[in-house]
């Protein structure tokens, strides 16, 4: 699985809402999630198997996708 960790060049204080979920309730107590259960939390955009996942990412990045993170972003 490949993912993102909080804090890997972002400001904790322009999320201030993810302390209070249970995305950072999971991450805080070390619980390892199934993919699937990643997604429901909202922790990943997308799954891809793991054939697909280099041209899936390349896609991502030529479609100009903003991170899951900063589309809910409140301004």
């Amino acid at each position: 699985m490949v993912g993102l960790l909080p804090g890997g060049g972002g400001n904790p204080k322009d999320f201030p809402d993810y302390w209070n979920t249970a995305c950072f309730r999971a991450y805080d107590q070390g619980k390892h999630l199934k993919p699937q259960q990643a997604m429901a939390m909202g922790i990943v955009n997308e799954l891809a198997a793991p054939d697909e996942l280099l041209s899936k990412a390349k896609q991502w990045i030529l479609d100009g996708e903003k991170p899951f993170s900063l589309g809910k972003k409140k301004d």
